[in-house]
């Protein structure tokens, strides 16, 4: 455990949480494992390259369509529930 517990004695539940951690790793190595035995395939046509400006606009679009699905609710909801606040107190 380390010198930064200083004699600390680990309780049941944190046990579990470590087991539950180290539960998932091995499920993850095992497909890792798997997909490196694969053989390569060769790039066809329906084959999208990493190295080209049209994989980055791909990239950078999807990362801003879910950082929107992420925020744009919250910020949608809060007139509204604002608007709830004030005219529910009449």
């Amino acid at each position: 455990m380390g010198p930064e517990f200083a004699g600390r004695v680990p309780q049941p539940h944190e046990l579990h949480r470590r087991h539950r951690i180290h539960g998932l790793a091995i499920p993850a190595l095992a497909i890792a494992g798997s997909l490196v035995s694969k053989k390569k395939v060769p790039a066809g046509a329906g084959t999208l390259p990493t190295h080209t400006p049209l994989f980055i606009a791909w990239l950078i679009g999807v990362i801003v369509i879910v950082g929107a699905l992420s925020f744009i609710p919250a910020l949608g909801l809060g007139p509204i529930v604002e608007h709830l606040m004030i005219n529910g107190r009449q």
